[in-house]
């Protein structure tokens, strides 16, 4: 019903109860227990894929949140997601003596990084920590190859025999002492990467390979411009033992 107030003014009631929105428009938020990503922040997600991308796919701890937060994506395209925590959640950090919780990309600059205007707070755990808190951060390895080690042909030639994984090599005529240390990367062809898990002598050392092919006698062998993690090997399913530099 329609009725005049004042001359030119009409009032009209609407029943708005009748009109059922999309849901693909319908705005929902969400607020739980994730694996990965920002914690306490605001993300905006508008598919499964992109729930996944910002907060890994869920563990036996996690899955009621992750469902119920891809149930909504499965019908609508707007939902607001927001990671929250316990107070025993930390970075994986490269001192695990020394816990740290850097909660989002706002959190390190506001808190660690003084360029941006932070206060530069303690960095006694060290200096390298994973972007988000959580067990997946203890799988990131951090390694830095120096100016002052260029890649270059090697003295003398080797041969390497494996046991699974694990090659001894004997060299001849080399300086493997001098030359390497543990972790850099060798090779003898473009396709056949190892990494120097330790060096007894000038002649014998030992080497990580998943590719564990024998390597004959008399064969040059050239140390690589990069660190370990850089070069992945073909058919390589893990990385060499004692990489993890620090877990929480």
């Amino acid at each position: 019903m329609a009725f005049t107030v004042s001359p030119g003014v009409v009032t009209r009631e609407i029943d708005l109860t009748t009109i059922v929105p999309e849901s693909g428009t319908t705005a929902g938020a969400f607020a739980g227990a994730f694996r990965w990503g920002p914690i306490d922040k605001i993300v905006s997600v508008s598919s499964e894929d992109l729930l996944v991308e910002n907060f890994q796919k869920p563990d036996s701890s996690t899955y009621l949140s992750f469902f119920s937060a891809a149930n909504f994506l499965a019908y609508g395209q707007n939902l607001n997601v927001v990671r929250v925590a316990n107070t025993s959640a930390y970075n994986a950090t490269t001192d695990s003596a020394n816990a740290v919780l850097i909660k989002s990309d706002e959190s390190y600059y506001n808190t660690y990084y003084t360029e941006f205007g932070g206060s530069g707070a303690s960095n006694d755990y060290g200096e390298f920590a994973a972007k988000y808190a959580g067990q997946l951060g203890n799988s990131m390895k951090v390694s830095l190859c120096g100016a002052d080690i260029p890649s270059g042909l090697l003295t003398g030639t080797i041969a390497i025999a494996f046991a699974a994984t694990e090659g001894t090599v004997t060299g001849t005529g080399t300086a493997f002492t001098s030359e390497l240390q543990v972790n850099d990367v060798v090779y003898t062809n473009s396709s056949s990467y190892s990494i120097v898990t330790a060096i007894a002598t000038d002649t014998a050392m030992t080497v990580y390979s998943s590719a564990n092919t024998d390597i004959a006698s008399g064969t040059a062998v050239t140390r690589a411009y990069s660190s370990q993690y850089s070069e992945k090997e073909e058919g390589s399913t893990g990385i060499a033992p004692g990489c993890i530099m620090g877990t929480v």
